[in-house]
């Protein structure tokens, strides 16, 4: 088919799974364009948005591709939507390459799924990470780092699974076998413990520049039994107004200019020390999950819609000029129902949230130096 007869047909965004995560992404996008929607289960919520449906996994790049070449005669591809992580990122990278779509390149998924692939990355280009060994066997002897340290899976399939605090040899073998099972690569991950809060910047990157959507906070804790547990996410982020912000917008930079021919909406998450000091933790290539752009940034913004955001990136390739301000806002993850604390100041937020997570009981270990002790706003 002509290229000027590929322009007569229908817009048409890719998205790759359909089911409740995805479902925000095919919503939105259906409102302007066609929507190809992709999922192994064929009752997922989002083919009822979708213009076409592919019933195959999200893993299977082969075949999705031979399926899409189908549909190339009825629609002209001009995105890519993939709120998905793991194996099926690979499939994301290889569909914007095949049709050259805003998205995933083959050079970033490696860093986004394989910690290990990450650290030796940003250690050759000089960003800042904690130290590690990366290893299938379980390490007798460890001579580059000293207790605490950080157990967790190379390849993680579930956010935060298997992550532990370790303080002697004798907890390390039993953290190192549940992390073990819990990497799709079977690898480990040990890396020392930096003692600190967490904060995760949302940007674009397209040719080498980056464009900063925004900062939130994770606030994590630690279970009486040693393991990382994920409490909620907070906006805006503790670090505003301070020097922690600049720092981390230059070294989201250097790690932008490193890909001059991607683009992407890209997640880094950082370990903030004590002293103020930011080490990069994780890379994110699947638009984020928490609840962050579902439930946090829709109460804390009323006039910001992410998954509209990363529609328009995916078909433009650029980020449309937003000056986001968000009311103070903390999701803390609770059962039978999250909850949601809005109060003037970042300060009265946290501070409730805590209470919160007092009466809660949850089992966060008092040793562990809480979030709210950096926060100064």
């Amino acid at each position: 088919m002509r290229m000027s007869d590929t322009k007569k047909l229908p817009k048409t965004i890719i998205c790759l799974g359909a089911g409740r995560g995805q479902l925000p992404f095919v919503k939105t996008a259906a409102k302007k364009y066609k929507v190809i929607a992709i999922d192994r289960n064929p009752e997922a919520q989002g083919f009822a948005f979708a213009s076409e449906k592919i019933v195959k996994s999200t893993r299977d790049a082969v075949g999705i591709i031979k399926e899409l070449e189908k549909l190339r005669k009825k629609y002209q591809l001009v995105g890519l939507s993939a709120r998905t992580s793991g194996f099926a990122l690979k499939t994301a990278a290889r569909i914007a390459k095949q049709y050259k779509l805003v998205g995933l390149s083959p050079e970033i998924v490696p860093l986004a799924t394989e910690k290990s692939k990450l650290k030796i990355f940003c250690r050759r280009h000089g960003l800042r990470m904690p130290g590690n060994i990366r290893t299938k066997r379980y390490p007798e002897h460890l001579t580059t780092l000293k207790f605490p340290l950080i157990v967790k899976p190379d390849f993680p399939v579930v956010g935060k699974k298997s992550v532990k605090i370790v303080y002697n040899q004798t907890q390390l073998a039993a953290a190192f076998t549940a992390a073990a099972k819990a990497s799709g690569n079977h690898f480990v991950e040990i890396e020392e413990y930096i003692e600190g809060f967490d904060v995760s910047c949302f940007f674009t990157v397209r040719k080498g520049r980056v464009r900063i959507i925004g900062f939130c906070d994770e606030l994590v804790g630690v279970t009486r039994d040693d393991l990382i547990k994920g409490v909620g996410v907070s906006v805006p982020s503790i670090i505003e107004k301070t020097k922690v912000k600049q720092d981390i917008i230059e070294i989201v930079e250097r790690f932008g200019k490193l890909f001059p021919c991607l683009s992407a909406i890209l997640i880094l998450s950082f370990r903030v020390n004590q002293d103020g000091r930011p080490y990069i933790i994780e890379l994110h290539s699947d638009l984020g999950g928490d609840l962050i752009a579902d439930v946090l940034w829709p109460k804390a913004n009323t006039q910001f819609n992410f998954f509209q955001l990363a529609v328009d990136f995916a078909v433009e390739g650029r980020l449309r000029r937003t000056a986001l301000k968000f009311k103070p806002t903390t999701l803390i993850y609770a059962q039978p129902k999250n909850k949601i604390f809005q109060r003037a100041t970042v300060t009265a937020n946290l501070r409730a949230a805590e209470k919160f997570i007092a009466k809660q009981r949850l089992k966060i270990n008092p040793l562990h130096k809480h979030w709210l002790s950096a926060c100064k706003t």
